[in-house]
């Protein structure tokens, strides 16, 4: 932020109080590279949070559960250069569909939290305690308050600030890429319907016992049963839904049909978790859940595009006005060469009739004089 400094003081330039050079690079700032970076940072941060869930439901080639692929994005809190108290606040993105990017300045209270938009001062959502175990939790972040606030303290926020920066691969051996479901599934051969496995997808790797085996029995055409647990109604475009996993088959089951699960072990050349992986750009993240990464970025182009544009019709039309503004000044201040050279030449013109009256005026003169004399 730019000030003046006097005497008493800086005096804040705010947004229109320049022009010139310098007027239009913080109106470029403020209307294009801040909100493009913003978004950028929103992209960014949203890519590491959605691979990194996904990395985590595979299996790598050493037969190990993917860990995070993209080094976790850390949010961008600073405190307040008057704040009294000792507390920091950190934390990172725990909710794409809420992430916004937003800058907001948080405020305690000595009792509890409270935020608001760095922009305008609208209240925002605040959610939470800021312990570990239940966070402060605005604009889709997770924060977390080490130390003792006091009252008054003030953090501003920036969750989206520096995030496409911070986008780093966290894992440096090919074969810790979690590439393959860590489950696989077959249909006994006594079956007498013509389904199979078809996609198996992992929802949550962290679940109790998702890693093992598991048998799926159909008790009728339209009810099943996993490890023997209550029956379960079959819905085709859903899938058999167990404990962390959902299986889709291919072809109409039937009463009896059993289907086998089973843990794979290393060197396994399945590619399914790597299918989910190619597959999230064009999932819904944003915008609770309505706006793809692609989606986003794609917007990200066009803004940029429009106002590289908008720059430039501007350009060309002050060119113009500029244009005109030199042909009227030339108009009135400018010389014309002929009009000078014509000018020149009537000037000399009466100069020598002005002379030729003059000499015919000596010749009188000295005629009278000679006249007198005699």
């Amino acid at each position: 932020e730019l000030a003046l400094q006097s005497p008493s003081g800086p005096v804040p330039l705010g947004p229109g109080t320049l022009g010139g050079e310098l007027g239009g690079l913080l109106e470029f700032r403020s209307l294009v590279l801040d909100p493009a970076a913003s978004q950028l940072g929103r992209i960014a941060a949203t890519v590491a949070y959605t691979v990194n869930a996904q990395h985590r439901q595979g299996m790598d080639l050493y037969g190990q559960m993917g860990g995070d692929f993209f080094r976790p994005i850390t949010a961008n809190v600073s405190p307040h250069a008057l704040n009294t108290g000792g507390a920091s606040l950190s934390g990172a993105l725990a909710d794409p569909a809420a992430f916004d990017g937003i800058d907001a300045v948080l405020t305690f209270d000595g009792a509890s939290w409270s935020a608001v938009r760095r922009d305008n001062g609208q209240p925002v959502t605040l959610t939470g305690t800021g312990t570990a175990a239940d966070p402060l939790r605005v604009g889709g972040m997770a924060l977390v308050v080490s130390g003792s606030a006091a009252a008054g303290d003030r953090f501003l926020l920036r969750p989206a600030s520096g995030a496409a920066g911070q986008l780093q691969v966290a894992i440096t051996d090919p074969g810790r890429i979690a590439a393959a479901s860590p489950l696989k599934a077959s249909a006994d051969l006594g079956n007498d319907s013509d389904a199979t496995p078809g996609a198996l997808a992992i929802a949550d790797a962290t679940a109790p016992g998702v890693v093992a085996n598991h048998t799926v029995v159909f008790l009728d055409d339209t009810t099943y049963s996993v490890d023997g647990g209550p029956p379960a109604t079959y819905d085709p475009a859903t899938g058999i839904v167990g404990g962390g996993w959902t299986l889709k088959l291919e072809g109409t089951p039937r009463a009896g049909d059993r289907f086998d699960l089973a843990p794979r072990g290393p060197g396994s050349s399945d590619n399914g978790n790597m299918r989910a992986l190619a597959a999230l750009d064009d999932l819904g993240r944003l915008e609770g859940g309505q706006l793809s990464m692609n989606g986003a970025l794609q917007q990200l182009t066009v803004a940029t595009a429009s106002a590289a544009r908008q720059a430039g019709d501007a350009r060309d039309a002050q060119g113009i006005i500029d244009q005109q503004v030199r042909a009227d000044r030339e108009a009135l201040s400018g010389v014309n060469l002929d009009e000078e050279a014509a000018n020149l030449l009537r000037f000399q013109q009466a100069y020598q009739a002005a002379a030729q009256v003059i000499a015919a005026a000596d010749t009188v003169f000295q005629s009278l004089l000679s006249a007198v004399r005699r």
